[in-house]
């Protein structure tokens, strides 16, 4: 069962893909996770009934497990037993670990100096109204967001 995350995280704010911009997070497809990774566990066939559990947004733990928000510290399976779980009546299509991965560049992290500039821009926070989506699709509606702007 997953550990209680409210002792741990008390104070970790979560709520969309805005960012700190000196993160330089990047988005790409892979199987091989590092702690810190932002993963999304996908739910296919989400009971409409719960959209809120379409996916589920976790953190890749030292330990190989994931702090989910909603879930607190668990394993892989135990993520996608529980999407499953949540899913349409009579569904065949199992909830998954998505390829995709959030992680800062951490190349440029290590070439930062001590004397950044810290009035730097801040990106637009995008308020799209749905219970849980991917990175990728924050950044697309980010993009929609500066196109139209």
């Amino acid at each position: 069962m997953a550990k209680s995350y409210l002792i741990d995280f008390k104070y970790l704010y979560l709520y969309s893909w805005h960012s700190d911009s000196d993160l330089k997070l990047q988005t790409i497809d892979t199987d091989f996770l590092i702690p810190g990774d932002i993963v999304y566990f996908k739910n296919p066939d989400v009971n409409p009934q719960t959209p809120w559990w379409q996916g589920e947004n976790a953190v890749v733990l030292e330990d190989g497990s994931y702090f989910g928000h909603g879930m607190g510290i668990t394993s892989a399976e135990q993520i996608i037993h529980f999407l499953n779980e949540n899913r349409k009546d009579n569904s065949t299509r199992s909830a998954y670990l998505h390829k995709t991965v959030t992680r800062p560049n951490f190349r440029y992290l290590a070439n930062v100096s001590s004397n950044r500039n810290l009035d730097k821009p801040q990106l637009e926070v995008i308020h799209h109204g749905e219970p849980s989506i991917s990175s990728s699709k924050y950044l697309y509606y980010l993009n929609m967001f500066y196109l139209k702007n």
